[in-house]
């Protein structure tokens, strides 16, 4: 899945498909984010400033933080992921 697949479900008047919506767009930008830190740690990413590499690092752990946060919700609310 894309970003580009969640547009309609973001627009959707029911929160909880917008929820459903917010939670695939995170884990499609956590993925992204995870390959590109990967990569760095693999050498593949010269290019890339070792502090931007640390600040990535702590976008993950909040991005992570926030998913926890998107699950709790929907547990609450009872939606399917």
């Amino acid at each position: 899945m894309k970003l580009i697949d969640t547009v309609d479900m973001m627009n959707d008047s029911d929160y909880k498909v917008r929820l459903k919506a917010e939670y695939l767009q995170l884990t499609i930008r956590l993925e992204s984010l995870e390959h590109v830190i990967a990569k760095y740690e693999k050498g593949k990413l010269p290019s890339l400033k070792h502090e931007t590499y640390i600040l990535f690092k702590k976008q993950l752990e909040v991005m992570r933080t926030y998913l926890n946060t998107v699950e709790d919700r929907a547990k609450i609310d009872d939606i399917k992921l």
